[in-house]
């Protein structure tokens, strides 16, 4: 590959990706966040069993007691581990065993 063949292929490749049309991206996101009932809240108390500070997302599993006294294991999605990391969460932050 030439010289001036090298120096035009990183300009001209940002240019043609900056000149086409916007389109609509979709979101990876569940549509199970659309039928949530922020009139209906629900709490749930147990002790952790796992917690993940990952990207792209942290999360808690941990065990409840139901009425019927059958445990059940609950996974909550949080948001991203650099997000919380900068609010302060750590590795420590949540312990096995501890109460939620």
């Amino acid at each position: 590959m030439g010289s001036m063949t090298r120096r035009l292929t990183g300009p001209l490749v940002l240019v043609a990706s900056l000149a086409q049309p916007p389109r609509p991206v979709l979101a990876h996101h569940s549509a199970a966040l659309a039928n949530f009932d922020f009139h209906s809240p629900v709490t749930l108390v147990g002790p952790v069993v796992v917690f993940h500070l990952v990207n792209p997302h942290a999360s808690i599993e941990f065990d409840v007691l139901g009425a019927d006294d059958e445990v059940r294991r609950w996974s909550i999605e949080l948001g991203s581990a650099s997000s919380l990391r900068k609010s302060g969460w750590n590795d420590e932050t949540l312990k096995l065993g501890q109460e939620i």
